[in-house]
Order: structure tokens, then C-alpha cells, then sequence
């Protein structure tokens, strides 16, 4: 008589609403979703499980007169420190005073890790810039940010117009810390379109008509002198023209007396 084992299991986090251990909880887990399926067998193994979350398992067995479930079981795994913060993104700001002045800066953002049991409470940031008179050698990590949002703004970028530097991020929760992030490499010019007149932090997005004055990403990509080269040399073409054209128009002239 064919008959088949399948392994059933529901997870849910460990936190409650308001931020408890599933321990005190008495919801049972109900939703269970098949994670293998076997003709005959004394043991069944469902792959990694995550760390800090509730299991509940069951097996049931299907013949072809109907199929009979066992009571769940439930498990739970360890806490650890949450995972690295993904998604980190760097853009140009403005900081507008109550008497209209504003302060570029540089503003970064990433999206909330996985907490992996217990709340995330708080986010470390450093920086690193580019190391006096080296041109690949980058200066000891500092402490830029720590605090709960999910955001900040650079204070060595305030009122600057170049940046060049390097970023990353780590969650933590009472467990301790995380993991870093990829290291991100922000350099370029700092612009801006148009400022808030809240006197919050302002997202700008970059001109759309020019190429992008600024190089976000994992590695490295030459140096301040590129970058700033690249913006002048857009006017300085315009410039050249203007002066080509002065020019031809004389040449002209002088070719005609002669």
C-alpha cells in the first residue's frame, strides 16, 4: 500500500507587539507549509532554520484511504545580533536655517536589517577619507553616527562642495552588534536643485539634463581631480566654442581683403 511522509512547519518571529519574547506568548503558530516529502522514512530534516525565530512541526502521513496528521511541535532558536544593513545610499542635502541660510551635506540612508530575535535599538556609521597626501590610502575609521533612525547626515560634508570618502553601517540590539554593510565609496561634487523651507533634511535628486556628478559604489573610482575635471571640462568646451567661432568669422574677413 504507497503511502508518503511529509514534513509540515509554520515560523514566526520572536517579538511581540510590543517588543517581548515569544516565551511569554501562548499564540500557536498556525500557518504550515510543506518542506518535504518522502515514500518511506524514519527522520526528515527541513534545511537551515533562521536564528531568533518560533518553529512549529508536524508530520503527516497520506495513504490512499486519507491522510492523518501529528500534534505540533514547537522550537525556537537562539537570538544573535542582527544582520548587516542592506541597501545604504548616499545623497546630496540641505540644511535650511530659520533665517534662510542652508548647508549642504552629504545624507546617508539604509534599509533595516534583519533583527534576527530581538529589536534593533540602535545603528553605528563611520567614515573614512582620504589619507594627507596619499592618493590611495584612506585614514582610520571614525565614529560618524550612532543612534535608532535609519538615516544621517555626514557633519565633514556641512558646507563643503567635494566629497570623497568611504561609509559603512552596523545595526545593534541588546545582544550586541552586527555585522557591517559593503563599504560604500561616495566621491564627486555636491549639488543641488532646490531646497525645503522646513528646516528638515531635503532630499534632492540630481539634475536630470547633466551626467551624474557623483560615483556611488563597492569599489573605488579615481580620484577628486577626475571628477572635478569632468564638470569643467563640460564648460570649458562651451568656452572653446564660443572662441572657435569668433575666430573662423575673422579668418573670414582676413581672407577676403587678401
Amino acid at each position: 500500500m504507497p503511502f508518503h511522509y511529509i514534513l509540515e512547519v509554520a515560523e514566526g518571529p520572536l517579538i511581540g507587539i510590543a517588543g517581548q519574547i515569544a516565551q511569554e506568548m501562548t499564540v500557536p503558530l498556525h500557518d504550515f507549509e510543506e518542506v518535504c516529502r518522502v515514500p518511506a522514512a524514519h527522520e526528515l530534516h527541513s534545511g537551515p532554520l533562521a536564528p531568533g525565530t518560533r518553529y512549529a512541526c508536524r508530520v503527516r502521513c497520506e495513504t490512499c484511504h486519507g491522510s492523518a496528521c501529528s500534534e505540533p511541535v514547537e522550537v525556537q532558536t537562539r537570538p544573535t545580533a542582527p544582520s548587516p544593513p542592506s541597501g545604504v545610499v548616499a545623497m546630496p542635502a540641505s540644511f535650511v536655517s530659520a533665517t534662510g541660510k542652508r548647508a549642504k551635506f552629504l545624507q546617508l540612508s539604509w534599509d533595516a536589517p534583519a533583527h534576527n530575535g530581538l529589536p534593533v535599538d540602535r545603528y553605528l556609521v563611520q567614515g573614512r577619507r582620504k589619507a594627507n597626501g596619499g592618493r590611495r590610502t584612506w585614514s582610520e575609521w571614525t565614529d560618524i553616527y550612532i543612534g535608532p533612525q535609519a538615516f544621517c547626515g555626514d557633519h565633514e560634508t556641512l558646507r563643503g562642495s567635494k566629497v570623497h570618502a568611504q561609509y559603512r553601517v552596523r545595526a545593534g540590539s541588546q545582544l550586541g552588534w552586527g555585522g557591517w554593510c559593503a563599504t560604500l565609496t561616495v566621491k564627486g561634487m555636491l549639488l543641488l536643485e532646490g531646497v525645503g523651507s522646513s528646516g528638515l533634511l531635503t532630499r534632492v535628486e540630481p539634475k536630470k539634463k547633466k551626467k551624474s556628478d557623483m560615483f556611488f559604489g563597492e569599489g573605488e573610482e579615481g580620484d577628486d581631480e577626475t571628477n572635478a575635471s569632468v564638470e569643467e571640462g563640460g564648460d570649458g568646451e562651451k568656452v572653446k566654442k564660443g572662441k572657435k567661432g569668433k575666430k573662423g568669422k575673422k579668418g573670414k574677413k582676413q581672407s577676403a581683403a587678401s
